[in-house]
């Protein structure tokens, strides 16, 4: 009797634990992109979150996200990143399937009110923060320079960078020197990053989405070098329309088109040419010998759902015409 009891119990569970592996089986999840609807550009760090289960993510930098382990049923899909509008939406969840829902969100104006900002006692010396650096667009372009708007000179307004002169871009990081520093577009190692000798730099702020910057706790795929990494990410071609300009001034020129080739897919060339050469000689009445251009062009390709191409070339040219006397 107790052995027949015992089978039975060891049935039972058996029966209780393949339930519940099949119920494991059966559960599903969500991702997708969340993106801007009028410029089809990737929101990154979007909140993403599910009203009746209290339970969310946040999206990557490539605006992606991921919420795993659902049960099946109908639930209020709610989205929101600071200057778009919330989004709301029903979505129905099958059983056992991995769903694709992707977001645009519509941008809106942020209205808020009065801002009291309230510092505090100097020399908190326990608080020890990680040397990262993140700049947006906007910081680069009001970033005090001596000439133009410049990527690399922008960032001698930050802590441990230290300029060789008020016109070089070229720096140096808490005393280290300047082959220390690696230089990263788009995860390309840019060797040479300056033009005229290192009065510019070779990237145009228009390219620019954000600039990473550390001069500590480097991150582990970036190794070989000691003082710094500036990790630039350039930003993504319009899907919406197309788009064109152009800017003169005494030092240089340049333009800039950008747009869509088919659904998915867009482009963006940007070229740059100096001017000071002839500038200089109208007011020294003498002939510089000293000339640059760069280009950059980026296409961007996304077939759908969270696969993302982007093809990238950049060349930069200095022409030094030099004759000794």
């Amino acid at each position: 009797m107790t052995s027949k009891r015992l089978i039975r119990s060891l049935l039972v569970a058996s029966t209780v634990a393949l339930a519940c592996v099949a119920a494991r089986a059966q559960t599903s999840s969500i991702h997708g992109i969340v993106s801007d609807s009028l410029t089809s550009e990737r929101i990154p760090y979007a909140n993403v979150i599910l009203a009746e289960l209290n339970r969310g993510t946040a999206a990557n930098a490539e605006g992606f996200y991921l919420i795993p382990n659902l049960n099946a049923g109908t639930y209020e899909l709610s989205v929101s990143s600071v200057g778009y509008r919330k989004k709301i939406q029903t979505i129905v969840v099958p059983a056992g399937q991995s769903v694709d829902i992707p977001i645009r969100l519509v941008p809106q104006a942020i209205e808020t009110e009065e801002i009291v900002v309230s510092g505090t006692r100097g020399g908190r010396l326990s608080e020890i923060g990680t040397s990262i650096h993140i700049m947006t667009p906007k910081e680069i372009t009001i970033a005090p320079v001596t000439a133009q708007g410049d990527v690399l000179q922008s960032l001698q307004m930050l802590p441990g960078f230290v300029s060789t002169s008020d016109v070089s871009s070229r720096f140096f990081v808490r005393g280290g020197a300047g082959d220390q520093n690696l230089v990263l577009l788009d995860g390309m190692k840019i060797y040479s990053p300056f033009h005229a000798l290192g009065v510019f730099s070779v990237f145009d702020p228009d390219i620019i989405k954000s600039v990473e910057v550390y001069t500590g706790a480097f991150p582990a795929e970036f190794g070989g070098r000691l003082s710094s990494i500036v990790n630039i990410n350039s930003k993504e071609p319009r899907l919406d329309r197309y788009s064109a300009k152009a800017h003169v001034n005494s030092l240089s020129s340049k333009f800039e088109l950008q747009g869509p080739v088919s659904k998915g897919i867009s482009w963006m060339a940007n070229g740059r040419k100096s001017l000071f050469a002839q500038t200089f000689k109208r007011i020294v009445r003498d002939d510089v010998p000293l000339s640059f251009y760069d280009l950059y062009v980026k296409g961007t390709a996304q077939p759908g759902g969270n696969m993302k191409i982007d093809v990238a070339y950049l060349t930069a040219v200095d022409d030094l015409n030099y004759e000794p006397a």
